[in-house]
């Protein structure tokens, strides 16, 4: 590729942005690196492969120096790196998800793709251990980009909130963007399990941030420590009020979720599904005793180690894309 020194960088961002159902992770993250690289060197291009037709997405692909793949379907990330190599254009994946976390010809495609793209950015030590074994141009970034532009809880929502500090209720938050199952058919995010824990601990009061409404529609208004929110709102601000964040989940990435709540200095909680940052308590995966023993951890969690800025080090790496 030719170098490109003093021109703006044009990356192709292949991913989808948040809607009302179906909030999660790598949508979020896209969001704000969309918004994040347009103060840098960068000129970044949404493609939405959920909503642009085929035709589209090739002739966005041809018009780029770069293509960053947000992708989670294994066989996709795959046509996708397998595209820039046809058009002969740089491409950059990040994995989202665990390393290996799927079965049989997904995971072969996955490694597949790993091998073919020129940069797999993985977000956590033991997918990165694995992937530079397979490709030796593997990076570490974490997913964590911070909101700039979270908006304040509605005020039923802290009003509920208050009522049950008043009572003395430690007030635990989790989220989710669906009622989603993994490969081995396990409730990803956990939260069944979790509903039936606090359930039984009356001193506690959960919150559950679901913009899709499933778990809702399920449990309703079934239980007095336990509430739903269904409508959008900024994740960030339920930290503010809340004490403890509890992260259930069956499998993982970078949790922006964690990061978040570990920037707010809020106690966090999560499965050891994956590697997680400094000052979080670990528990196992739907066991009781393990989430119990988890809660009776006095010491606060604290960032000992701040990660580097995720928006600087993708930066980077397009650069070192560009020069060669």
């Amino acid at each position: 590729m030719k170098s490109i020194k003093s021109e703006r960088i044009r990356v192709l961002i292949v991913g989808t942005l948040p809607s009302t159902v179906g909030v999660g992770g790598v949508t979020i993250h896209v969001s704000r690196l969309l918004k994040a690289l347009l103060k840098t060197e960068v000129d970044p291009v949404l493609c939405d492969y959920k909503r642009l037709s085929l035709i589209s997405q090739v002739k966005m692909v041809r018009s780029c120096d770069i293509v960053h793949l947000h992708v989670s379907n294994p066989y996709l990330r795959f046509f996708y790196v397998t595209l820039c190599k046809i058009l002969h254009r740089k491409c950059v994946l990040t994995f989202h998800g665990n390393l290996g976390r799927f079965k049989g010809l997904k995971n072969r495609f996955d490694n597949l793709a790993l091998r073919m793209c020129d940069v797999p950015v993985l977000i956590n030590d033991s997918s990165y251990q694995t992937a530079i074994s397979i490709n030796p141009r593997a990076v570490k970034i974490s997913a964590y980009i911070p909101d700039d532009a979270a908006t304040e809880l509605p005020d039923e929502i802290k009003q509920v909130i208050v009522k049950h500090k008043e009572i003395g209720q430690t007030i635990i938050c989790t989220n989710a963007s669906g009622m989603n199952y993994d490969d081995y058919g396990r409730e990803i995010y956990g939260i069944h399990f979790l509903i039936d824990f606090i359930n039984r601990c009356k001193e506690f009061f959960l919150i559950v941030s679901d913009p899709s409404g499933e778990y809702s529609k399920e449990f309703g208004e079934t239980y007095e420590n336990i509430t739903f929110i269904t409508e959008p709102h900024s994740f960030a601000s339920l930290l503010k009020h809340s004490d403890i964040m509890i992260r259930a989940t069956s499998t993982d990435g970078d949790a922006l979720s964690v990061r978040e709540a570990l920037d707010a200095g809020v106690k966090v909680l999560a499965t050891d599904c994956v590697d997680r940052p400094q000052g979080v308590t670990l528990f196992k995966y739907g066991e009781d005793t393990s989430l119990e023993k988890a809660l009776l951890v006095s010491e606060s969690p604290m960032i000992v180690v701040n990660e580097p800025c995720a928006v600087k080090e993708i930066c980077r790496v397009y650069r070192s894309l560009c020069d060669e």
